[in-house]
């Protein structure tokens, strides 16, 4: 019988628990180097490991597990937030989390997660760096405004007007540097990617730093379901039956990178434009018209790496 090892992770800290033959043990540990090898001396061999992904605190665990040659599975924390509340749990705390997940692993026997490049990493530290500082320049360009109804360059305002100003310059070093990581590692896919009309460099880009290996996906459709840009379907007897928006399980900011790049390819691009046509005449909403437009990208661009082909536009399997 497999073991499975359930990790609750935390910023300084973890939960881990297993079962066997009726039998639970729960630990903590820190959550670092000697805390991961303290971990592996307390757990039975040949044990398999599941965590939450949570933000970055999982990062390092997952990636000293899978270094060492074990099984781990790094789940969205969504799937897992579900299966514990099926159970009608009532209370919450880090070790009956533990214990939840410990069973998550051995009914779902998640499949083990591919530990991405540190070149990946980097990538997306800095994409995540400069969509703080675009929250941060909104947040204090609203301040701003609202300190000018006083009509005073005060000594707030100033240094109100100066911190936005280095933001912006922080933001553009950051999308250089993102740029060039991204285009010295995977140089081809950037360029096969970008020239879909439509798809500039940065969505590109941020595309690849997220997906990394592209051929990890069986085909397009699971791709676009692991995108969250699959149609959802409620049916239940005769009564609901809908047909309703996107699943939206994936990357939102992606997908809305992307949802842009379709207001650009329906003037740049001639099929996205008589797709787009197509629907709208059809009388389909704007926005389903774009977002059908953003998965006919995403799915060239899947199709131009996978097969490794710049963009054909008189390429006929991309038809409309």
């Amino acid at each position: 019988m497999e073991i499975w090892i359930g990790i609750d992770i935390s910023k300084d800290t973890f939960d881990a628990a297993w079962e066997q033959d009726g039998k639970k043990e729960h630990e903590k540990f820190s959550n670092t180097t000697a805390g991961f090898k303290a971990l592996l001396k307390w757990v039975p061999d040949g044990s398999k490991f599941v965590m939450e992904a949570t933000g970055t605190y999982h990062l390092r665990c997952a990636t000293f597990l899978a270094g060492s040659g074990l099984h781990v599975s790094v789940e969205n924390p969504l799937a897992i937030k579900r299966f514990i509340q099926s159970d009608l749990r009532r209370c919450k705390n880090d070790v009956s989390d533990s214990f939840s997940i410990v069973k998550y692993g051995r009914e779902k026997s998640p499949r083990a997660w591919t530990v991405p490049s540190e070149e990946a990493r980097e990538a997306r530290r800095l994409q995540g760096l400069i969509e703080l500082l675009r929250e941060q320049i909104s947040a204090q360009t609203n301040y701003f405004h609202a300190l000018q109804q006083e009509d005073l360059m005060d000594d707030a305002q100033k240094l109100c007007k100066a911190s936005i100003t280095k933001m912006k310059v922080a933001i553009v070093d950051a999308e250089d540097r993102f740029k060039s990581i991204v285009s010295r590692f995977w140089k081809d896919d950037v360029e096969r990617i970008s020239s879909i009309p439509g798809v500039g460099k940065m969505s590109a880009c941020k595309l690849i730093a997220k997906v990394e290996d592209f051929n990890r996906f069986e085909d397009s459709r699971q791709f676009m379901s692991w995108l969250g840009m699959t149609p959802r379907n409620m049916q239940s007897g005769t009564s609901i039956h809908v047909n309703g928006g996107i699943t939206k399980m994936g990357d939102g900011r992606l997908r809305t990178q992307f949802y842009m790049c379709a207001v650009s390819a329906i003037q740049s691009n001639g099929r996205c434009r008589a797709m787009y046509e197509r629907m709208v005449s059809k009388g389909k909403p704007v926005k389903v018209a774009l977002v059908a437009v953003a998965c006919k990208l995403l799915k060239t661009a899947y199709a131009l790496v996978t097969k490794k082909q710049m963009y054909n536009a008189n390429f006929l399997q991309f038809a409309p």
